[in-house]
């Protein structure tokens, strides 16, 4: 019993110094979080994603990966918003293609049609800290060919009460027309340049071509598709801090770290974009 002891001994004080280190490195932690990192740290985050049928899966799914990995750290909930509650599809309905006049109508139903589930409608969503809203080719039916505006409503009511306002690709396009963007510098597609930025969808916007993503204030906005993974890194590290650098070398994503890095303005001869910007980045993991 007595050598047992023995050997219990050493480990509780070995437990006990990685314990005192462990609170220790909390602490310098926390010391270097702003005041705002630091008060998001220590809540529940609640975040909302507005879906409509015909979204695009990688403006959903690539920068949800990056929130799901991190709630193993950080308290959140997730509501997903649409029209009705249940699964809201990826395939777009039948609709005439907005940002390409040349395409009078267009069917997608020989596509395949992954899903995410309506956990709320416009009606019941709870109370949201953050909201995300993606693109898609939907967009062009629900909203704009039916003339429905019952997710602008939604934004352009809960929007000003919400901590932050996220979008991907042409879900710029709807805060626009939900009036939140106003006075504001944000970013969208750039291959649908032309018809996100018509002023049509919202005045007093200052839409900036040679962007990844943008931040102004409590807005969040980016380029198309997979640009929404970088600016959620983003955005989260703003939200959480470092922590996030840690996490995206997990899953082994290399983000690109720069917002004004945007080769596709180039590609596809976005107005105003600067013309001889650089198509290679040379990002690497980040150091942890």
């Amino acid at each position: 019993m007595m050598a047992i002891m023995h050997l219990l001994n050493p480990l509780k004080l070995c437990l006990s110094v990685v314990l005192l280190l462990s609170s220790t490195l909390n602490l310098v932690v926390g010391q270097n979080l702003t005041q705002e990192q630091q008060a998001n740290t220590n809540r529940t985050l609640k975040i909302g994603y507005v879906v409509y049928e015909g979204f695009t899966p990688l403006d959903i799914w690539g920068p949800m990966e990056l929130l799901f990995q991190l709630s193993y750290q950080r308290n959140m909930t997730l509501a997903v918003v649409s029209h009705k509650k249940g699964p809201v599809n990826a395939r777009s309905p039948p609709h005439a293609v907005g940002h390409n006049p040349e395409i009078s109508a267009a069917d997608y139903s020989h596509m395949i049609n992954p899903q995410i589930i309506a956990t709320h409608t416009f009606e019941d969503a709870p109370h949201l800290d953050v909201i995300v809203v993606p693109g898609g080719a939907g967009y062009f039916h629900f909203a704009e060919e039916a003339n429905n505006t019952v997710m602008e409503d939604f934004l352009a009511h809960r929007g000003p009460e919400a901590d932050y306002l996220v979008s991907v690709c042409i879900g710029s396009v709807v805060f626009a027309r939900a009036g939140l963007l106003a006075g504001r510098r944000a970013t969208t597609n750039k291959a649908a340049w032309t018809w996100a930025t018509d002023p049509s969808h919202g005045s007093n916007i200052t839409w900036v071509p040679s962007a990844r993503w943008v931040q102004d204030g409590n807005i969040w906005t980016s380029s198309g598709v997979a640009a929404g993974i970088d600016m959620m890194w983003a955005f989260l590290r703003h939200v959480y801090g470092p922590v996030l650098d840690k996490l995206v070398n997990s899953i082994e994503y290399t983000p690109h770290t720069d917002p004004d890095w945007d080769p596709f303005s180039v590609v596809f001869k976005v107005p105003g974009a600067n013309q001889n910007h650089t198509l290679t980045d040379c990002e690497a993991p980040l150091p942890t």
